[in-house]
């Protein structure tokens, strides 16, 4: 996990916040494949890079997408909603909080 610290450039959406990792991502793939010759696959969430064969998942922990999922939870549940964990929301967040411990 690399976690960062917050910081107002990283934007007060999640979609926004997930775009600017995503491109976080990209170029870290980029600079390990163009100075180290290494295999680097960045995905919208994660960037997987293969060293010597084992494959390793870099995650971005930002304590503030983790704030802004469980705000929109909070939301979609005072809406009336009940099945929060089936919710894309839900889902993100559980994603989230497995990654940040």
């Amino acid at each position: 996990h690399l976690k960062l610290e917050y910081s107002g450039k990283w934007g007060d959406t999640i979609e926004g916040v997930r775009q600017l990792s995503a491109a976080f991502y990209i170029e870290i793939g980029k600079y390990l494949k163009e100075k180290h010759d290494l295999i680097a696959v960045p995905t919208m969430d994660q960037l997987f890079v293969v060293k010597d064969g084992v494959v390793f998942k870099l995650v971005l922990v930002l304590d503030k997408i983790l704030k802004m999922l469980e705000q929109r939870v909070a939301e979609v549940r005072a809406s009336g909603a009940t099945r929060i964990e089936t919710s894309a929301e839900g889902q993100r967040l559980s994603a989230w909080r497995k990654q940040s411990v």
